[in-house]
């Protein structure tokens, strides 16, 4: 009805503008408008039947912001097709009203790119929701580098958020920020994952199977550890100065469950490794010199001579 209204309200207004008076052409005018005015009416109820069956309950888009968003896109939609089509209907050229609205599209841009910006990232953020208030967020420009915001999320509005970062001082983030970032919710976390290396000595050389094989037990026997993600420690490579065993596996925890478990485990692989007679490698290293004078490498010898005259 409200689609209807409009419609006979601007062909009237259209008509009376433009000094229309051959009774044929009003007629055609009106009639035209009606079937405007009747397509309008059947996209809408189109449009209410396809966001009820789209939006399921579940999640962010059976929220009532994502309903709302989904309607008023929808009328936006509606109502430049009645206006085309009421245009049309008198004789104005479709094409000209494009063209005067695009120019007027262009300046209004130019004049507000920014608050243009920061409005459309609030759209995305209301129908995407990748973070919602409470919610611990890291976001990343280009998804590397530093962070560009990091901390609790506050407020999500229209323009601007508030984020309080981890060392407690808020700040309101534009939304356009995170419209270019990669934002990683770390509150959505289901795993985390443990990463660890070991580094033994060389001489211990023949410890690291039994160091392999005591880590994997304890790995498998963690509170909050998922087998299904897979457990894998294993002896990976010769480093400079160490036998390095990486250990990876992932953990059903929070963060602070999860923080626990770290520490629990690091003391037991500590233990573990001293009762199977090894011990962790240090940076060192060795140096083979050619026997000098007496015994003594040449360039200890020289040094000593300095330090003796």
């Amino acid at each position: 009805m409200n689609a209807a209204r409009f419609t006979v309200r601007a062909a009237v207004a259209l008509v009376g503008l433009l000094g229309v008076s051959d009774p044929f052409r009003v007629a055609s005018i009106f009639s035209r408008a009606a079937h405007a005015a009747y397509a309008g009416w059947l996209l809408s109820r189109v449009k209410a039947a396809v966001v009820d069956r789209s939006v399921d309950g579940h999640g962010v888009f059976g929220s009532a912001k994502a309903r709302f968003l989904l309607n008023r896109v929808g009328d936006v939609a509606i109502l430049a097709v009645v206006v085309g089509a009421v245009l049309d209907a008198v004789g104005i050229p479709l094409q000209s009203a494009l063209t005067l609205g695009g120019f007027g599209g262009i300046a209004l841009g130019l004049a507000s790119r920014e608050a243009a910006e920061n409005l459309v990232g609030g759209l995305l953020l209301g129908v995407t929701a990748p973070f919602a208030p409470g919610e611990a967020i890291i976001a990343r420009k280009g998804g590397s580098g530093p962070p560009a915001v990091e901390g609790i999320v506050q407020r999500v509005g229209l323009i601007n958020s508030s984020v309080v970062g981890f060392d407690a001082v808020p700040t309101t983030v534009p939304n356009s920020v995170f419209s270019a970032a990669a934002v990683t919710n770390l509150s959505r976390l289901k795993h985390r994952r443990f990463r660890q290396t070991i580094g033994l000595r060389y001489v211990d050389v023949d410890r690291v199977p039994g160091v392999v094989q005591g880590i994997r037990s304890l790995l498998a026997a963690a509170p909050g550890v998922d087998p299904a993600k897979g457990i894998t420690v294993h002896w990976v490579r010769y480093a400079a100065s160490s036998l390095d065993i990486e250990a990876t596996a992932f953990f059903a925890l929070g963060r602070l469950e999860f923080l626990d478990t770290v520490q629990g485990l690091l003391l037991r692989i500590s233990e573990l490794v001293r009762a199977a007679g090894a011990d962790f490698a240090f940076p060192t290293t060795t140096i083979e010199v050619a026997p000098g004078a007496g015994g003594v490498p040449s360039i200890l010898q020289a040094d000593g001579e300095a330090a003796n005259s």
